[in-house]
């Protein structure tokens, strides 16, 4: 009996140095906190998206005017100008290219194309005879762009050239029409701020006003020739996402 107690403990004594001496070669599991990601750079190119809202002021004022040269009144000497205004909401597209060039400073150049939804809106005169009526087809800019980064989120501020696509319609009671489509070339700028999730997506909003000049379209109705004088401005407001390469 001493001798299997003996042989009992001794087993036991190995069985625990054994055990302690594979427990200290077993790596300590230790859990790491998640690393929040900071952007490294933003220079290289994106493509993204937007949706958003418009409201868009159209003018129609009269250059030289005849029996029908009104925009919205004939019954008036000289016959009366216009303004519409509408709202509606847009979407689009846009791509671009950033350069890095220091920690904090970012430059870029930036295009798009918008859908508005035919934003339009239409102005009746006193006697309801004579109407304007401006519609909006779509735009689009081509732009440079400036920032200031601080790792993953961007302010900055764009501006460049614009162009959109105008239909101005003057009717003169129910059988007299003229209309008019046209491609001007503006000027838009803005501001927005910028995100980065990751490596690759982004979201944005961005704010940009549109100013588009006026142009002179002249013609004749019943022998009497006139002018009328249209000019256009825009605000923008919209929210998107872009996927930077």
């Amino acid at each position: 009996m001493k001798n299997l107690k003996t042989y009992l403990l001794a087993s036991a004594s190995v069985v625990t140095l054994v055990g302690t001496a594979i427990a200290a070669d077993l790596p300590i599991k230790t859990s790491v906190p998640a690393v929040p990601y900071v952007a490294d750079t933003w220079t290289g190119a994106y493509l993204g998206g937007f949706i958003g809202v418009g409201s868009h002021q159209a003018t129609c004022n009269i250059g030289t005017y005849g029996v029908y040269g009104g925009c919205n009144d004939n019954d008036v000497s000289p016959p009366g100008n216009a303004t519409v205004k509408g709202t509606s909401f847009l979407g689009g597209f846009d791509g671009g290219y950033d350069w890095q060039l220091d920690r904090n400073f970012v430059m870029g150049v930036a295009a798009d194309w918008t859908w508005t939804n035919g934003l339009k809106g239409t102005a009746y005169g006193g006697s309801g005879s004579v109407s304007y009526s401006s519609k909006v087809n779509w735009l689009a800019s081509f732009r440079g762009r400036m920032g200031l980064a601080v790792d993953n989120t961007m302010v900055y501020a764009t501006g460049g050239v614009a162009l959109g696509s105008f239909n101005d319609t003057v009717m003169i009671g129910t059988s007299s029409q003229y209309s008019t489509s046209n491609i001007p070339v503006g000027w838009v700028a803005g501001f927005g701020v910028e995100h980065k999730f990751n490596q690759h997506w982004s979201i944005n909003a961005e704010y940009r006003y549109y100013d588009f000049p006026t142009y002179s379209v002249s013609h004749t109705q019943d022998a009497e020739q006139y002018t009328h004088q249209f000019a256009h401005t825009l605000n923008v407001l919209q929210a998107g996402f872009r996927y930077r390469f």
